[in-house]
């Protein structure tokens, strides 16, 4: 709800039409403001947030030029862009949220009020030219120029490109990955075999690299002695249990308990490595 009231506050601000010299001189108060509040803005960026790498830097500076444009000569493409700039701007360059992964992602959309303020300067300069280029001089000149410009365009847009570390795309590393090969090849040894776990994270691995059915997603089994001893009387083969760092993780705040694989002889440990570990239960 609040974020809908801000995009419609925001909306009805850009829609309000004042006199060209009005226009001009919000546009260089709004230029004056956006030069001092991108500098502490952009100074200490979340996590994986790059507007050079993400956008480009011809994409940026055209989408600046847009966003004066849409004050001096208002349009309805500008006023959009600037709507939709102006409002997920924030949202990219500060964590509002707490969490690595919307700053990032919202690049992406603000990358569509970016294009909007970038075609907005285009449609300006082709307006600027049908009244220019009047003259057979004029269009000589005006061709390389629209040239030169579409091809400024074109690169800025080619080497656009992801910052080069997504660490958090990747949810376990190379030790953790074949440490997981490891597992599956040990549960094709036995169809009948079931390994339980806690959470998503490993269950999607095993689920990739082995049998499907192999997985028992449970977490309950870590946290009820009456839950796991019933589960386990219902596995046929070798019943196994995976801790990853996930699961420690959960166990660290409380949400799961791993103590029942110390305190329990049953529990042995077959395999550790990568921040992985394998019990099976012996019966």
């Amino acid at each position: 709800m609040r974020a809908a009231l801000g995009v419609l506050a925001v909306a009805a601000l850009a829609s309000v039409r004042l006199p060209r010299a009005a226009r001009i001189g919000a546009s260089l108060a709004v230029g004056a403001g956006l030069l001092a509040l991108l500098v502490p803005l952009t100074r200490a960026l979340p996590q994986d947030v790059d507007y050079h790498e993400m956008l480009g830097p011809i994409a940026v500076a055209l989408a600046l030029a847009g966003f004066a444009l849409a004050f001096v000569r208002p349009t309805a493409l500008g006023d959009m862009g600037m709507v939709v700039t102006a409002f997920l701007f924030p949202l990219t360059a500060l964590d509002i949220f707490g969490s690595p992964y919307w700053p990032q992602r919202t690049v992406a959309y603000l990358a569509v009020g970016v294009a909007l303020l970038a075609a907005n300067v285009v449609g300006q300069l082709y307006e600027t030219h049908a009244l220019v280029a009047r003259s057979d001089r004029a269009r000589r000149v005006a061709g390389p120029a629209a040239i030169v410009a579409l091809s400024l365009v074109a690169t800025g847009a080619a080497t656009a490109m992801p910052v080069d570390t997504y660490s958090w795309y990747r949810l376990y590393d190379e030790p953790a990955f074949a440490a997981f090969e490891e597992v599956a090849r040990t549960l094709e040894e036995d169809p009948d075999a079931k390994v339980f776990i806690y959470t998503w994270q490993p269950a999607l691995m095993v689920k990739t690299l082995a049998d499907p059915d192999h997985v028992w997603y449970s977490p309950k089994f870590f946290n009820s002695s009456e839950v796991r001893e019933k589960q386990l009387g219902n596995v046929e083969g070798t019943a196994y249990v995976l801790v990853d760092p996930y699961t420690r993780e959960a166990a660290a705040k409380g949400k799961a308990r791993l103590d029942f694989l110390d305190d329990d002889p049953r529990f042995r440990r077959v395999m550790g490595s990568g921040g992985v570990e394998l019990y099976e239960v012996v019966r």
